[in-house]
């Protein structure tokens, strides 16, 4: 008489295996954020269905978990970039419409490029939060900026500024709390700019000087078919008994795969989020 044999972890959770369809990206970023969830749970369905197997393997478990934080991880970065893209396409050149009698010189004000840009980075989902922190350099003060985006990730941006407490001519002209309040306005302004790349400009045409050039783009190659879904479900389980084996990589299957059919981004990142034992050193 043989044996009963157990089924494996992944034989386990192979009926548990849930994927959605990647939709094209909508500018409404609460769209975008439900859609991140949804990719986030499929992996966190299978760490579920593990968690629920007695005999299931601690360290496997880990593995597993930290699998998922890296996916999130990758998609939050992943939205971060997309919408920064987005955003810095949307935005134009702010009109320098401020003087400064000291220098002769025009520019534009903090308030005038917050007004500019602010409606259309918000809209992309993103949030500044300013702050100052001690600078190595003598006489500068640090001035912070945590870019913040809905779906999850921040990015902290730093700009080292001179205190400006002397005007053009050298002398000073300002008390210490003047000098500070000026110096974190310089930070503002400049670290908005820098994070979406805003440029000033003297002409206030509102964009309208001429039409803009007609892009010729080469003819479309032939699309491949979908990966179908339900096949995709069917098969998932055993790419992830392949990769956790060792007997193909993620990457692998994934090349193979878009030969044949067009794979969607969240099929290629539930395949690619699947991390064999012997790459975590190297993932970590």
């Amino acid at each position: 008489m043989s044996a009963e044999r157990k089924p494996s972890q992944v034989e386990g959770v192979e009926s548990s295996v849930v994927t959605t369809i990647d939709q094209r990206r909508s500018s409404n970023v609460a769209t975008e954020v439900a859609a991140q969830s949804n990719d986030a749970a499929s992996i966190m369905s299978v760490i579920i269905q593990v968690a629920a197997n007695p005999n299931v393997d601690v360290g496997n478990m880990e593995r597993l978990m930290q699998m998922h934080e890296r996916h999130v991880d990758r998609q939050a970065s992943a939205a971060f970039s997309v919408a920064m893209v987005s955003a810095q396409k949307r935005i134009k050149p702010v009109t320098r419409n401020a003087l400064n009698k000291h220098t002769a010189s025009t520019y534009a004000r903090l308030e005038d490029i917050d007004r500019a840009i602010s409606p259309i980075f918000t809209e992309e989902g993103f949030s500044l939060s300013f702050g100052t922190a001690d600078s190595r350099l003598p006489g500068h003060l640090r001035v912070t900026c945590e870019c913040m985006h809905a779906g999850g990730h921040t990015k902290l941006y730093q700009l080292d500024l001179p205190i400006d407490a002397a005007g053009s001519g050298g002398k000073t002209n300002k008390t210490g709390v003047q000098a500070n309040g000026s110096t974190i306005s310089y930070g503002r302004r400049y670290l908005t700019q820098m994070i979406f790349n805003v440029t000033t400009t003297d002409d206030d045409d509102d964009g309208n000087s001429g039409a803009p050039p007609v892009e010729v783009l080469p003819p479309a190659p032939e699309a491949l078919p979908p990966y179908p879904p339900e096949k995709f479900t069917e098969n998932f389980p055993k790419w992830v008994a392949m990769i956790l084996s060792g007997q193909k990589t993620a990457e692998h299957i994934v090349v193979m795969l878009g030969l044949k059919a067009s794979l969607t981004e969240h099929q290629k990142k539930t395949i690619l989020a699947i991390i064999a034992p012997s790459q975590e050193g190297a993932a970590s």
